[in-house]
């Protein structure tokens, strides 16, 4: 028994031994995992140290070099901006001495050459105000386009000869004058009269120049070949209008209360006969039919009214209700080609055209035909019947193309101030307007 019990007593201490060895290891094991663990959150900390360090520096380094940017881009914008304006002060001297050459050339009537000059040194380089001045005048030079010194105001009308070979203006000043149109020259300066001309033409045969005053009631007729008076007739009462008869042997004339025809060369009195006398309306200015046989007129009762000279027999161009003219008719005029006819007020401008000459008259309302501006003078045909021409007080004139009646028309700005006369050359390829800023200005139609 006693043997026993001490064998059972030893057993019992190794197991406890063995049980504080394990407790002890595990112990150990826990305080070696707390250390690592502690090292870990040691190193976690360090690291996340490090990283907001890091990233302050990022930041600190960004806000420095977002800085040092601006520095530099603000020096840049400052050298740029002072290298464009050398480059700008350097551009508008090479365009000034473009435009310089341009206008020698100019001089010497190489107007095509010019003109290249011209656009290189206004689009090319860089615009100044000389190089938009020769562009201008070169693209003028190039298409014909011509301003006549010496002038007042084409006021009272402007024609060309038959062969475009003169052009005859009438002036504020009492005179017409006769320019060479090729060398812009004066040919003739024809004055004489007391008041302000009505009236100037050229005859068809181009051996006469006609011209009327208001006041004066004088009609004179000039030769051609030395600028000197054919015959000068003095009426009852004012000269309104003259119109030239499309035989060329005929010159009609508006005075008073009658419509005087004149034979152009010998200045016989062809005929004389009042006009609408049933009506009252006081007549403008006159044209003739193309056949001959009427006068087209305008009236102060807002209609344009037609007078056939061999029985008296008158009558009027009407529009629709709620169409038509406000105010006096100042022209009315029909197409070479005898298929149109068109008046003219200030507000308005009105077309009639028929299908064939045996046909009627049928009222037609062109695009952009009303004018807020307010027209000046008759509107008129182009010798080939294609084109409608009409000034306005503004300088521009508008041109219809009657082959295709729905467009609207081409505006042309080519004065600065109103247009006071039109007429197309013979062969219907230039326009010329005058005006009373003192040029006469010609474009290719």
């Amino acid at each position: 028994m006693t043997t026993t019990d001490a064998e059972s007593v030893g057993i019992d201490q190794d197991i406890k031994d063995l049980v504080e060895q394990s407790r002890q290891q595990i112990d150990a094991e826990k305080q070696k995992e707390k250390a690592q663990q502690e090292k870990e959150l040691r190193l976690l900390r360090e690291s996340r140290n490090r990283w907001r360090l890091l990233v302050a520096g990022a930041v600190l380094f960004s806000v420095l070099m977002f800085g040092a940017v601006l520095f530099i881009l603000n020096q840049q914008s400052q050298l740029s901006k002072s290298a464009a304006d050398l480059a700008a002060q350097l551009a508008q001297s090479r365009s000034r001495e473009v435009a310089a050459v341009a206008n020698n050339l100019l001089e010497n009537g190489e107007a095509e050459e010019a003109l290249l000059l011209g656009i290189i040194a206004q689009q090319g380089i860089t615009g100044t105000m000389q190089s938009e001045e020769v562009l201008r005048t070169a693209l003028d030079a190039w298409r014909g386009v011509a301003s006549i010194s010496g002038l007042e105001a084409a006021a009272s009308g402007i024609f060309f000869s038959r062969d475009n070979r003169y052009l005859l203006t009438g002036g504020n000043d009492r005179k017409a004058r006769v320019w060479d149109w090729q060398s812009r020259r004066l040919v003739w300066a024809l004055g004489g009269h007391e008041d302000t001309l009505v009236g100037a033409a050229l005859s068809f045969d181009g051996k006469y120049v006609v011209t009327a005053s208001k006041n004066d009631r004088r009609v004179r007729v000039w030769r051609m070949s030395d600028g000197g008076l054919e015959w000068e007739k003095i009426h009852d009462d004012v000269v309104r209008s003259i119109s030239l008869h499309p035989g060329g042997k005929w010159l009609g004339v508006r005075s008073g209360t009658k419509i005087w025809i004149w034979d152009i060369a010998s200045g016989v009195l062809v005929g004389k006969s009042p006009y609408l006398a049933e009506s009252g309306a006081q007549l403008r200015t006159l044209s003739w039919t193309t056949d001959g046989e009427s006068i087209l007129a305008g009236a102060d009762d807002n209609l344009a009214h037609i007078w056939r000279i061999a029985d008296g027999a008158s009558g009027t161009f009407n529009v629709p209700e709620g169409r038509g003219h406000q105010f006096t008719v100042i022209g009315a005029q029909q197409s070479p080609d005898g298929r149109a006819i068109v008046s003219l007020s200030t507000d308005l401008l009105e077309l009639w055209i028929r299908k064939s000459i045996s046909s009627s008259y049928e009222y037609v309302e062109l695009p952009d035909s009303r004018n807020t501006d307010g027209y000046r003078f008759h509107a008129l045909f182009s010798p080939d019947s294609r084109y409608l021409a009409a000034g306005s007080a503004n300088g521009k004139v508008r041109v219809w193309d009657l082959g295709s009646l729905e467009d609207r028309p081409i505006q042309l700005a080519v004065h600065t101030q109103e247009i006071n006369g039109l007429t197309f050359s013979p062969d219907s390829r230039f326009l010329v307007s005058g005006s009373r800023d003192g040029t006469i200005r010609c474009g290719i139609s």
